[in-house]
């Protein structure tokens, strides 16, 4: 699996010029935006599940 360079999602929704670190939205992204970003992690999520393991915690070998 390769890296992919990205930023935070916590980063980009995190309001930069508050005063002190909170964890509050910013108020300038639209609703479709957070739509958006909802479906992709609902998304990767359904992927994540459809994935079968034989073990807790075990991840498939590429050499078999």
């Amino acid at each position: 699996m390769d890296f992919v360079n990205g930023v935070s999602l916590s980063d980009l929704l995190r309001d930069a010029n508050a005063e002190h670190p909170t964890r509050v939205m910013r108020e300038d992204i639209s609703d479709n935006d957070i739509e958006v970003i909802y479906r992709q992690m609902a998304n990767f999520l359904l992927q994540l599940f459809k994935l079968d393991f034989d073990r807790i915690g075990s991840l498939p070998n590429p050499e078999s």
